[in-house]
């Protein structure tokens, strides 16, 4: 106690010697330090929702300390101060960037990112090199919709800039003030801050490698912080070395394990579908953009927002409790999950991650089977390497922009409706030649952030309430998704390829994704839904399979996931593989552990009607009833633990396709 009472004295007795100008400068300093440090805080609560742990807020203090440190050991000079307002200004604008890219994709983003983008695809180009017709197509969609990124700014945004030029004056305005006297005591402080800061965000990054692939990125950032979570995803090796108590390269093994994880068919079958009710039948899969089971059925003031969805239901299997499991690639994410029935990487996209390998998919199966595969899609196919990822699953052949053209041109490219009407003729010289096919067609134009629809184009009127709202748009845009869905159904029946195809239509993620969004949005939410917007909504992807000839339509409330589509696909057709899959079919029996892996907490799980969602701490969860989710409630042991199997469910998904080969055939024509 006495030697702090002496260091408390010497320092008094420093302070009060030195010269004003050294002291308003120092206070200046301790300001700026004091700014960025509110600064890390706030943006912590604003990305993670909340605080997170003491060790998560004291790694980020420490972190930003040392990312500070060269212009807090030069503050005397002009040069130095300089430099430490640099720093201090170049953080900032990473936290501010940082929240703005959550809001837009619910995800911390990372270093990996950059270590993702320097590396080489398939074909051994560098993947940056594709960002140049991915930014062009970026820019078309962008432009004439300058509002579309402030539309993600909210006003405490301007706290983590406005400060920047008081403090910057307050700093500079004075000379440097001439070398310090020697203190070793000051030397050895700040030596020993330095080393603190230093050790904390090793540990944090060592920390979060360990759990990289494990937690979410949000979990991992309330725990270990959020300099450290990014620093360690440019490092963090996504080949995990698993020590797995069975053999990732072995089909029997690993599919052994997911019926152990996930839970195996313990029940008779949820349905009365038969094993191999459509056999020999085509497939028609539509992947539709950013739709969201919320607008199923949904009204206001009394108009249907989605008719021929609903009238699409009213014939057909629809199961509304199903789940999006994206990783970081989005809208492709969900094209690999649909195909394979495997989760997508925790970083990378799966295009890029496992675009070299030969990955055992619904196309390759039903290519064995005598089907032909094609997909389609209105984009440039080098965007998100989707050359690569549709040569990684098989596919026959891809039609993309060069086929579709540049024919109204609505958001990433041309619409839905040039979509369908260049997929129809396709599919007739197949029905045609008598060659069994199965298609993928993957809509675009309901895409983020739902501005520039040209005039005219929607006929749907909605209430006062709804201009200038995110919802409003989003419906709007849903709208002219569904008007354009209907008239290809229409296609399909009145060419008879309705009778003799299962025809499956799922939604690949959500299209609203601020979960705390502003009063008008929030209350033209809740009018929707009758309760506030929750992470249940967010995930809920509808899921609607119409098998030929059916004219009934059935709802089955188990819950089920995108990545269903394959073993439902096979199960329908009558088709057996030996092939692991981590979905099953939506027809077979028994509860089951359907694991998350973004937009919510990695290893959040569904089972028996709740969304389980891990905490701060690993002995925390909370339950949110699927059919109440506006009502939580504190998880049970049971199922706390339950969050292990769905980790590992997520990180033996990894290492099976980590263990697959390298394909040796070129990328598909």
């Amino acid at each position: 106690m006495s030697r702090l009472r002496t260091a408390a004295d010497a320092i008094g007795r420093r302070w009060r010697e030195v010269t004003p100008e050294t002291r308003a400068v120092a206070l200046a300093v301790g300001l700026l330090v004091a700014s960025v440090f509110i600064k890390a805080f706030v943006a912590r609560v604003l990305m993670l929702e909340r605080p997170g742990t003491l060790l998560g807020i004291a790694s980020d203090m420490l972190a930003a300390t040392l990312f500070l440190a060269p212009g807090l050991l030069l503050w005397r000079s002009r040069r130095g101060r300089v430099l430490l307002l640099a720093l201090a200004t170049l953080l900032s604008v990473v936290l501010l960037a940082s929240m703005v890219y959550l809001r837009y994709f619910d995800d911390v983003v990372s270093l990996g990112a950059i270590r993702m983008f320097t590396s080489a695809n398939a074909n051994g180009e560098n993947v940056l090199d594709l960002l140049d017709g991915n930014l062009q197509i970026i820019n078309q969609y962008y432009s004439g919709v300058g509002g579309s990124v402030l539309d993600l700014l909210i006003p405490v945004d301007a706290l983590f800039l406005v400060d920047l030029p008081l403090v910057g004056w307050l700093l500079l305005r004075r000379p440097s003030l001439g070398k310090p006297r020697r203190s070793p005591v000051r030397l050895r402080a700040g030596l020993v801050a330095i080393g603190i800061g230093f050790v904390a965000l090793v540990t944090g990054i060592a920390l979060v490698s360990q759990s990289s692939g494990i937690l979410g990125s949000k979990t991992t950032s309330r725990r270990y912080g959020l300099f450290a979570y990014q620093v360690a995803s440019y490092f963090y090796d996504s080949d995990l070395d698993l020590d797995w108590p069975v053999d990732p390269a072995d089909p029997a093994d690993v599919g052994s394990s997911i019926d152990r994880l996930r839970g195996a068919p313990n029940g008779s079958r949820a349905t009365s579908v038969a094993h191999g009710e459509a056999a020999g039948q085509n497939v028609i899969i539509i992947q539709a953009e950013a739709l969201q089971t919320m607008l199923i059925g949904a009204e206001i003031d009394g108009v249907e927002l989605t008719p021929n969805l609903n009238a699409l239901v009213e014939e057909s299997w629809y199961f509304p409790h199903t789940y999006s499991q994206l990783g970081g690639g989005g809208t492709s994410d969900a094209e690999f999950i649909s195909n394979t029935s495997l989760y997508p990487p925790a970083v990378e996209p799966a295009s890029i991650r496992w675009a070299d390998r030969e990955i055992p998919s619904l196309p390759r199966v039903l290519e064995d089977a005598g089907y032909a595969t094609m997909t389609f899609h209105t984009n440039d196919v080098d965007f998100w390497n989707r050359e690569d990822l549709y040569a990684a699953l098989g596919f026959g052949a891809y039609y993309d922009r060069d086929y579709f053209g540049d024919e109204d041109i609505i958001g990433f490219g041309a619409s839905d409706d040039v979509l369908y009407a260049g997929t129809l003729p396709v599919l007739l010289d197949l029905q045609a030649s008598g060659t069994p096919f199965y298609a993928q067609i993957v809509s675009v134009t309901a895409h983020h952030p739902f501005h520039g629809m040209p005039e005219g184009r929607v006929d749907l009127a909605l209430p006062e309430e709804y201009d200038d709202t995110q919802l409003g748009a989003y419906v709007t845009y849903q709208s002219f998704a569904d008007r354009a869905l209907g008239e290809f159904i229409g296609e399909l029946k009145r060419t008879g390829l309705w009778d003799e195809s299962i025809v499956i239509v799922y939604g690949d993620h959500m299209g609203i994704s601020d979960l705390d969004p502003d009063e008008r949005d929030a209350a033209v939410l809740s009018a929707l839904l009758g309760r506030d917007y929750t992470i249940v909504d967010r995930l809920n992807v509808p899921l609607v399979v119409h098998l030929p000839g059916q004219t009934e339509g059935e709802v089955d409330e188990s819950a089920s996931a995108v990545m269903d589509v394959m073993p439902t696909v096979l199960d329908l057709l009558g088709i057996e593989t030996s092939t692991p899959m981590f979905g099953r079919s939506v027809f077979a029996g028994g509860p089951t552990n359907i694991a998350m892996r973004r937009y919510v907490e990695a290893g959040a799980y569904v089972r028996n009607g709740a969304l389980v969602v891990p905490g701060d701490h690993a002995d925390e969860a909370t339950a949110l009833p699927i059919d109440d989710p506006g009502s939580p409630r504190e998880a049970t042991r049971g199922e706390i633990a339950g969050l292990a199997k769905a980790v590992d469910l997520i990180l033996l998904s990894d290492a099976w396709t980590d263990s697959l080969p390298a394909r040796e055939e070129p990328p598909a024509p």
